[in-house]
C-alpha cells in the first residue's frame, strides 16, 4: 500500500491510499477453478489472470470542536 496527501487546505487534509494484491500468496489453480464454475458459464470467456487494485480517498478535519 502507498499513502499520499492529495490536498491540505488548512481545515481538512485529503489522503489517498492505493493498494495492490500480492499474487504470490494466491493459488492460481483454485482461482481458475472458481472462475470456471461461477463466471465462465455467464461470461463465456476463459480465465487469464486475477488482479485486484483499490483506491481509498478520505477527508480528515484538522480542527475538532
Amino acid at each position: 500500500m502507498t499513502h499520499g496527501i492529495i490536498d491540505d487546505n488548512g481545515e481538512t487534509v485529503e489522503i489517498m491510499t492505493v493498494g495492490k494484491l500480492l499474487k504470490d500468496r494466491l493459488n492460481n489453480q483454485i482461482l481458475e477453478e472458481q472462475y470456471n464454475k461461477f463466471y465462465k458459464p455467464m461470461i463465456e470467456y476463459d480465465f487469464t489472470e486475477y488482479n485486484y487494485e483499490y483506491i481509498v480517498r478520505r477527508v480528515i478535519e484538522k480542527k475538532r470542536p
